[in-house]
């Protein structure tokens, strides 16, 4: 049996290490392309597309706040996840509220429900692997009787390249 010891694997045009292998054998790859994207107007909206205007991961600069969109910067698989806080104010029932993920303008994944009575608070959430080309664009789009919080703890739009 062969073994290859090594800790660091650098790119051979960049410089930079593109794998490290600590002591423990944990594996940490920092230039994977990765974003974590929330809205911040701490606000009940029902703005479309979803405000994600800020990040606390945006690795490569693939999100961009102004546009609240993800253009995808490698081709291969995704993992993509979204969450919304939904604020249910119709004492009546009978709202609905739709969460849908879109590639190029298409839906490609949607989260909804549909609010049998009262008021209170429920989410959106919905994630899956998604294969995805360089310059697709992301976005996320609400539509329905309801606001949405956003809050940094309340709608969020994240994912990160598998492979």
């Amino acid at each position: 049996m062969s073994k290859l010891f090594v800790d660091n694997i650098a790119s051979k045009t960049g410089g930079t290490d593109a794998l490290t292998i600590d002591s423990s054998g944990r594996v940490f790859k920092p230039a994977t392309p990765a974003f974590h994207a929330y809205a911040d107007d701490s606000a009940y909206i029902t703005t479309t597309p979803i405000p994600f205007d800020n990040t606390t991961i945006n690795i490569g600069n693939a999100f961009d706040t102004a546009n609240y969109r993800y253009v995808v910067p490698v081709t291969g698989n995704y993992f993509i996840s979204v969450h919304i806080g939904v604020a249910r104010d119709d004492v009546g029932g009978g709202e609905s509220f739709n969460v849908e993920l879109l590639k190029n303008g298409n839906r490609i994944q949607r989260g909804y429900f549909e609010e049998a009575s009262s008021t209170g608070y429920n989410n959106v959430s919905f994630s899956a692997i998604h294969v995805l080309n360089i310059g697709d664009v992301l976005t996320v789009t609400a539509a329905g009787g309801v606001d949405y919080f956003a809050a940094p703890a309340d709608a969020i739009f994240s994912g990160y390249l598998i492979g």
